[in-house]
């Protein structure tokens, strides 16, 4: 499996959400930044974009990002690979979020095919 949040993994991450129910959906456009700090030099923070079209995953910063997650580059590996739990980290500060979470209501089912194909990472 390649290293969390390289070029390789993204690519990865991209043909996972191909192959899940994460395609084409009704709904206003979705982006969710994560912005890794201290990651190594080959890792970057990337955006989840979701549109009509489906979701797919890119390198960099997202401008227009709808949520962003703050998080230390270590973080983001435990919450990913399962040793961590994303809501702890949340409450503990280890995840600030920035934005409007509130447009990540209602999209249970969304979140949960993305959800499987980052599952399909580890």
């Amino acid at each position: 499996m390649p290293r969390y949040a390289t070029p390789e993994w993204i690519a990865g991450f991209n043909r996972a959400l191909a192959a899940t129910d994460a395609g084409p959906h009704e709904g206003a456009p979705l982006v969710v930044q994560y912005l890794l700090e201290d990651a190594p030099a080959d890792c970057t923070s990337y955006a989840l974009r979701v549109t009509p079209d489906g979701a797919r995953v890119v390198p960099g910063i997202a401008e227009d990002a709808t949520v962003t997650f703050r998080q230390s580059y270590g973080t983001a590996v435990a919450i990913a690979q399962g040793e961590r739990s994303a809501q702890r980290s949340v409450l503990d500060g280890s995840v600030v979020i920035i934005g409007d979470a509130t447009q990540l209501l209602g999209r249970a089912a969304l979140l949960g095919a993305i959800d499987r194909a980052l599952d399909t990472l580890s």
